[in-house]
């Protein structure tokens, strides 16, 4: 029984060291060094420009928070307006235990007043179909698979989506017409990336206010 209790005690002692240790680490790396190579692969995998203005914050807790104010996302050369997505604050809520051991589990991702245009042009093109993406499915079926294994280990698991604020355009190239939803909160919510996503939006939908409640498919 002696053991068992100094195994039992060694093991939390050592689990706390390493919370230590990952707490230490967090707080003397400055994130704003990765902004540039976040921006990198962004574009990389996508063919679009992301801009982060703002600095990369992190408070340290239980849940660590990562915060950047001022992001945009570019639009497709021949859209309405440069930006395809603004957001005016971006946060991310993570668990500390999964991320000391390089895993990612978001609790709550916050966006406040995020401004979202999708739209088609005249020739039925939309804004939201990224060149890259469609080079990457006409390549060969073994290494997409590959490729497909290989980067479904890196997403991060996201049980909470928090927005305010947001506004939504979508403009029909073809037919000339527009459709607005502006969104004043949206809460959505699951236990885990098998339990269903609860959901709660409040917002108008072209200036008809909207309530809606309600639960779909799980994030998986």
């Amino acid at each position: 029984m002696g053991k068992l209790k100094l195994i039992f005690g060694g093991l939390i002692v050592t689990l706390v060291g390493v919370v230590i240790a990952g707490v230490a680490i967090l707080k003397s790396t400055d994130f704003n060094q990765y902004k540039s190579q976040i921006a990198e692969q962004v574009e990389k995998a996508t063919g679009r420009k992301l801009t982060i203005d703002g600095n990369l914050e992190l408070a340290i807790s239980l849940t660590p928070k990562v915060k950047v104010d001022g992001v945009t996302f570019a639009n497709a050369a021949w859209g309405s307006r440069p930006e395809m997505v603004t957001v005016k604050s971006f946060a991310a809520q993570m668990e500390l235990i999964p991320l000391l051991f390089g895993e990612i589990n978001i609790s709550e991702l916050i966006l406040i007043e995020p401004d979202i245009l999708l739209e088609t042009n005249k020739k039925g093109q939309a804004n939201w179909e990224l060149s890259i993406a469609s080079e990457a499915e006409t390549a060969p079926a073994a290494d997409s698979n590959a490729d497909t294994k290989s980067t479904s280990t890196l997403l991060p698991t996201i049980n909470g989506v928090s927005i305010e604020k947001a506004h939504f355009t979508y403009k029909d190239g073809l037919k000339g017409e527009q459709t607005s939803l502006i969104i004043d909160h949206m809460q959505a919510t699951a236990e885990d990336s098998s339990s269903p996503l609860e959901l709660l939006i409040k917002g108008s939908f072209n200036e008809h206010i909207i309530s809606l409640t309600g639960s779909i498919g799980s994030p998986s």
